[in-house]
Parts: C-alpha cells; sequence; structure tokens
C-alpha cells in the first residue's frame, strides 16, 4: 500500500485496484451507500516535482455513481491519490517532510525550496500551516476513535509532547497497538500522509462531498487494518 502514497510510486492501476478494495467495505462518497464502484475514466493531474522544480502529468480515477445521477446529486468525483493536495500541485508527502524537519514552528526557507520543489515563500508558509492545522485536527480524530474502539489502550498524554508533530506520531502508534490488540495480528506503522490526505480532502477541495456520512479517518483506519 505504500506506494500509493508517494508520486515516485505511482501507478493508475495500482490505484484503481485501491479504490476497489476500499469502496467494498465503506459508503459511495456520492450517495452514501455501499456498492460497486464505478469508474467513469481518467484525467491529467499535475503534480510538483522537488528534484526539477517543475510540474509533470500523472492520471488519476474519476468515478460515476448512477444512484446519485438519478436522485439529481453531483455523481461524478475526481479520486485523488494520498499524496496529491486538492486544488495544488505541491505533494502532501513534502510538505510532510518539510514540517518533519521543522516542527518547531520556524521555518528554514532554502530547505523548504528544496523540500516543495518551489521558490515561493508564500507556498512554503501556506503549506506549512496547512500541515499544522490538520495534523491538530487528526491528532483530535485519532483520540476519538480510540476513545470509542479501544479504551483499553493507553493514549498518549499532552506534558512529554512539546511538538505537535510529536503528538501526531504517537496518537498514530497507538492506534497501530490498538488494531494489534484486537486482531492479535502485526500491523507496520501506517503512512502518515494517510491520516492526513481525508482531512486535506473534505476541508480543502472545492467540491467536498456534503453527505450524512463523509470520508473519514476511522473508515480510512479500518481499510488500512482489516484483517477480513
Amino acid at each position: 500500500m505504500l506506494e500509493y502514497f508517494q508520486a515516485s510510486s505511482y501507478k493508475t492501476a495500482d490505484f484503481h485496484f485501491y479504490l476497489n478494495l476500499y469502496f467494498t467495505h465503506n459508503v459511495c462518497i456520492l450517495c452514501g451507500q455501499v456498492h460497486k464502484l464505478r469508474f467513469h475514466g481518467y484525467v491529467r493531474r499535475l503534480v510538483r516535482s522537488n528534484e526539477t522544480y517543475t510540474n509533470r502529468p500523472i492520471l488519476i480515477c474519476v468515478i460515476i455513481c448512477l444512484s446519485a445521477k438519478l436522485a439529481g446529486k453531483q455523481y461524478t468525483k475526481r479520486m485523488l491519490p494520498p499524496f496529491v493536495t486538492p486544488e495544488c500541485n505541491i505533494c502532501l508527502d513534502n510538505a510532510l517532510q518539510m514540517y518533519r524537519a521543522m516542527p518547531d514552528g520556524q521555518i528554514d526557507y532554502d530547505k523548504a525550496s528544496r523540500l516543495l520543489g518551489t521558490i515561493c515563500t508564500k507556498t512554503m508558509r501556506r503549506h506549512y500551516l496547512m500541515v499544522v492545522v490538520f495534523t491538530e485536527t487528526a491528532v483530535s480524530l485519532m483520540a476519538k476513535y480510540l476513545a470509542l474502539t479501544a479504551p483499553f489502550v493507553p493514549q498518549p498524554e499532552n506534558p512529554p509532547y512539546e511538538e505537535l508533530f510529536m503528538l501526531f506520531v504517537s496518537m498514530m502508534q497507538a492506534v497501530c497497538d490498538s488494531e494489534v490488540k484486537r486482531s492479535g495480528k502485526h500491523h507496520d506503522l501506517p503512512p502518515q500522509a494517510m491520516f492526513l490526505h481525508p482531512i486535506y480532502v473534505f476541508k480543502k477541495s472545492r467540491t467536498p462531498w456534503s453527505g450524512e456520512k463523509p470520508l473519514n479517518l476511522s473508515s480510512v483506519i479500518r481499510l488500512y487494518f482489516d484483517t477480513s
């Protein structure tokens, strides 16, 4: 699954398979029901290379829901791979790498430029602040998930974690530990982008889905650790 989270190893066919698997267990984001996923086509999307400071094209999947179409709702949607930032060509995994390198809030613009593939300081600041805000949201959602699904797992306390990023990583580890206890099977720690991408999609997208059961962090966690 790691290849879905990095632009350098992304393949459209692999992500197509991943989406089919995901929506076998989770509701359609257009109609809110569980049904077989239908693909409408593929569209070209540009992502930023931090090696060449240029954009390169990838193909992303577009899904279609006939139930939503009959109901007069939005019935097609582009499905962004987890490294794609909505409405932007800067990759989320690169933005996360920038945040990991400078979690104290002090931006080293030379380093940030090399990590993001841009020379625009405004773009660097904007992406840094987005990662901070959405990481706070992810921590809150993971704490809620653990409280509801795994109250027997000790949750990290705030005092030892002066930096938000360290708290974020510790919460990810707590989720992983809870799933090991639940299933009795080994699980590797998921990519960090996995916990942030759903938040980006539904906080930043120009036309996010507004259904009653949005694609949320809990459903992503359940899929990653599925042992069925």
